[in-house]
Formats: structure tokens, sequence, C-alpha cells
């Protein structure tokens, strides 16, 4: 095993910032403006919350996800809004103490309707392993991905039971 690059998230995402700036000649635009613009257009929601789960930032896409308008998620708490509330609180506690974590869930809409998710929560933090300033959380839709699946895991039944069968008899 050779050795391992850390490199951390904020480090990326301005590498990648500067290098669109720098690309598209955007000098006269502040890198604030700039990574708002990217945070705003992305397909994943994202939540910025205090290290207790309240909300105080939400994008767009998390509107649409969470089935809510920006000024009704904000002062809330993350875990209002994702199933199942003990593993939410879980994840926040451990994001808290700096580990990343990935998890499911599910979010109900206002309609009833319920939708699976992926979520990530990372600590922010000012410098590496200090103390944590919020939680970030990511969220994506996977009921499409999820449907898929087990579309596929029906036709691999049907499939099964087509090859084990004997065409003549109908017989397993």
């Amino acid at each position: 095993e050779g050795p391992m690059l850390a490199i951390s998230l904020t480090a990326v995402n301005t590498v990648i910032i500067g290098m669109g700036m720098l690309r598209y000649r955007l000098f006269g635009v502040t890198l604030e403006t700039t990574a708002t613009t990217i945070v705003e257009a992305i397909e994943e929601g994202l939540l910025l919350c205090s290290p207790d789960g309240k909300i105080e930032y939400s994008n767009p896409s998390s509107w649409d996800l969470l089935d809510h308008e920006p000024d009704a998620l904000s002062g809330t708490n993350v875990i209002e809004h994702i199933q199942p509330t003990h593993e939410v609180r879980r994840a926040l506690k451990l994001a808290v103490r700096g580990r990343v974590v990935n998890s499911e869930g599910v979010i109900a809409r206002r309609t009833g309707e319920e939708t699976p998710v992926e979520y990530v929560m990372a600590a922010i933090r000012d410098l590496p392993g200090g103390p944590t300033q919020g939680i970030v959380v990511a969220i994506r839709d996977v009921g499409p991905l999820k449907s898929l699946i087990n579309q596929l895991e029906e036709a691999s039944r049907r499939l099964q039971e087509q090859v084990i069968t004997d065409p003549l008899t109908g017989v397993y």
C-alpha cells in the first residue's frame, strides 16, 4: 500500500471553483457568488444546519425534495423531515464528532407519499479537529433507482422460474 492522499472537501471545492473562474474569466465575480451559484444549481438537496440539526440554509433542490417552501424549512430541525427519526439523530451525533455519515431514510411529503432518500452528513469546521460549527446534509431522491432495482429483481425471478420449469409439463 502506498501513501494515502487526504484532501479536504473544502480544498477540492475551492480548486474546482477557482478553475471555473479562470476558465470562464470570472475574475470580477467573487468566490462566494460562484459557490452560491453552484450550490443553488446542484440536483441534490443541500441543508446547512446548526450542530443540533436546526436548518439555517436550504438550496432550491431541497425545497422540492422536502416538499416545503424555503421559509418553512428555516428554523426547523432536519429530524422533522427525514425518517426514521432515531437514525437521523444518531447520524447528527456522529457528524458532530467528525464522522461522515452515509445513510438512507424516507421523506414524508405533504400528500402522504413517501420518497426514499440517501443522505450524507458531515461536520463543518473552521480548523481540522476544531469544534463543529455546523452540519452539512446532502440529500438525494433514490426512488427511481429503487424502482429500477425492484423491476430488475422481478425480471430475474421470472427468468429463473422459466429456466427451471420443464417446457413440456410446466413442472419445476
